[in-house]
């Protein structure tokens, strides 16, 4: 509750990735892949092939189900984990990244297979009580083949992959910083000339604290009526600068605004 700065830059970090408990800023939560979740379906692959000891070490928790950002994504209530604990895991166990993408891949055809002597089984008993059971099981388990694209979407290593870079969402929670200097608690603020703004590049969804917040100015000038009058744009945009995030720019909470 004390720590304020983001775990992966130094901005004021208002956000808790619950799974973790690492505090992060609304452009890192928005753009790390590492607080995409991996969903129960698609990590019980690797979580099978792990001992239980280590499977149950693995950070996780139940989602709410709800409608998440401005573009009402109606999710439901899943059992997500966290993927770097997940990853890590898996080659502690299996020992090298070959080894776990094996793994991965081969599980479904182990559970297919497994599915597939078990059905064999109860036909060739019927059989021969001379009961018929359905169709011949015929179908080769070796038909059942992933590739390693199917293992990266299966630990929802691609952001595309079933809606991910909106689950993070689920994840997280806003988390105020209590400062123990000043006694009292920090929430972060906006800066107005951002949020106003209409220029590229623009950073609407930063949140600062006061030592941040005049380093923002440092960097992007004074505010005079109500914007920066000196922040060079043109070139910022040329260069290719940091922009607000589309996708982050969907999730702001309350504003707040010196």
């Amino acid at each position: 509750m004390t720590a304020k700065r983001c775990s992966r830059c130094a901005d004021f970090g208002p956000y808790l990735y619950l799974l973790t408990c690492t505090r992060t800023c609304q452009r890192c939560l928005a753009r790390c892949d590492e607080f995409i979740p991996a969903h129960m379906e698609h990590a019980k692959a690797l979580i099978g092939s792990l001992p239980i000891s280590l499977a149950a070490e693995i950070p996780s928790a139940m989602s709410l189900p709800g409608v998440y950002t401005t573009r009402k994504f109606d999710l439901p209530a899943k059992r997500l984990y966290d993927f770097q604990s997940l990853w890590s895991a898996g080659l502690q166990h299996h020992g090298s990244e070959d080894a776990l993408i094996s793994a991965i891949i081969n599980a479904p055809n182990v559970e297919c297979a497994a599915a597939h002597a078990a059905f064999r089984e109860k036909w060739e008993n019927q059989r021969r009580g001379g009961i018929r059971y359905g169709k011949t099981p015929t179908r080769d388990p070796s038909l059942f083949k992933h590739t390693y694209k199917d293992a990266a979407m299966l630990l929802q290593t691609l952001p595309q992959a079933d809606c991910s870079s909106i689950t993070r969402w689920q994840t997280v929670v806003g988390c105020p910083v209590f400062d123990l200097t000043l006694n009292r608690v920090e929430k972060g603020h906006y800066c107005k000339a951002c949020e106003m703004g209409k220029a590229f590049p623009i950073l609407r969804c930063r949140r600062y604290d006061e030592e941040t917040f005049k380093l923002h100015l440092r960097d992007c000038g004074r505010i005079k009526e109500g914007f920066h009058p000196e922040y060079p744009y043109d070139l910022a945009r040329e260069a290719g600068e940091d922009v607000d995030d589309e996708r982050g720019s969907s999730y702001v909470f309350n504003f707040l605004t010196f």
